[in-house]
């Protein structure tokens, strides 16, 4: 049933994701409104795919690649409804949808056979530390769509052209305080994660360090926001650079994703 439900909610959000580029070209909030419920809709069947596989399962899924991928994208569009919420950035939802629809499209492809829990799996330590993790990679999935928001902006600006598009989106210091508050935020949460990770490896191996793709993948990922973080703190790079590197960032987490999982593959986090 949690395929079904999974299945539903891509097609909510593809018409969410066609209801925001409508919105565009309208003056009217109508169609703003309109993605808007179309997204929530697609959220609570998201929510609805996330709580019967757990019931099948009789455990919280995070134990597949199909179940990390499809929580990263659930918590990614929390994320963009609260600051659509908190900060009117309305058309944040044009950016981050896609990023969802890609990612759910893509874990369709994967296995999602409902099978028992490997014991070294069943620990509370396996938990927080995917949940913490992933968590982080969606901020900066979320600084990666301001900064697209910023640079398109930051053109549209320089070439003059002052579309409707233009208008809908949020001043430039806006997007940059966001975002660089995104990095942070991720960057503390990603930290976590990968403590939490080592405590997990200590228990479960009997080792903090374990040569495994996706260990050196977390840890090229945070010292390159390391470096972003010190950067933007102590160089004072400026909100342009900060913008091309968020976007940059996020697309070398990807391609790391990538590589780790379903290239070299192997290892022990075959989870995510």
């Amino acid at each position: 049933m949690d395929i079904v439900f999974i299945k539903i909610t891509l097609l909510l959000y593809f018409l969410g994701t066609a209801a925001y580029w409508v919105h565009l070209s309208r003056k009217s909030e109508k169609w703003f409104s309109t993605s808007l419920w179309i997204a929530s809709a697609g959220f609570i069947f998201h929510t609805a795919s996330i709580l019967s596989r757990m019931i099948s399962l009789g455990y919280f899924p995070l134990s597949k690649v199909y179940e990390s991928i499809t929580f990263f994208s659930w918590a990614l569009v929390i994320s963009f409804l609260f600051l659509g919420y908190r900060y009117k950035i309305h058309i944040l939802g044009l950016f981050a949808l896609p990023i969802v629809l890609v990612s759910l499209c893509g874990a369709l492809l994967l296995p999602k056979d409902l099978t028992p829990l490997s014991p070294i799996l069943q620990s509370n330590w396996f938990i927080i530390h995917t949940v913490l993790s992933i968590t982080g990679f969606v901020f900066f999935a979320v600084a990666f769509s301001l900064g697209l928001m910023y640079l398109i902006q930051d053109r549209l600006l320089k070439k003059k052209k002052l579309t409707s598009f233009f208008h809908k989106l949020p001043p430039l210091h806006i997007l940059d305080k966001i975002s660089q508050k995104a990095i942070s935020i991720g960057f503390f949460i990603l930290t976590l994660g990968i403590m939490t990770g080592f405590i997990w490896a200590r228990s479960a191996l009997g080792s903090f360090w374990v040569n495994d793709p996706k260990m050196f993948f977390a840890l090229i990922t945070w010292i390159y926001y390391l470096m972003f973080i010190h950067g933007r703190y102590t160089s004072g790079w400026r909100s342009k650079k900060a913008a091309y590197l968020s976007v940059a960032g996020f697309v070398i987490v990807c391609c790391l994703f990538i590589i780790s999982t379903f290239i070299v593959g192997g290892g022990w986090h075959a989870f995510f």
